[in-house]
């Protein structure tokens, strides 16, 4: 989606997250990752424990953590790409 709309310099971080036991779970931490302005979008996994956030070059790993613990999930980054 972000390359149709021409985004090609949008930013993709991995992080893993923890206690992730329902949809309802992985719906919340989508919503509290994509309330950031930086973020365009979050796909969250929770089989896998991990959520895919595309953002502009504004948004950090470590931002990313903050804001699934504001919620009362563990994460920490995987990886960073682009």
């Amino acid at each position: 989606m972000l390359d149709r709309l021409g985004l090609g310099d949008a930013e993709t971080i991995e992080i893993a997250v923890f206690g992730l036991a329902c949809r309802h779970c992985e719906a919340t931490v989508e919503a509290v990752l994509e309330d950031l302005s930086a973020v365009d979008r979050a796909d969250v996994d929770r089989e896998g424990g991990r959520a895919r956030v595309r953002g502009t070059g504004d948004v950090s790993a470590q931002a990313l953590v903050a804001q699934v613990r504001s919620v009362g999930y563990e994460a920490r980054p995987l990886s960073k790409g682009g």
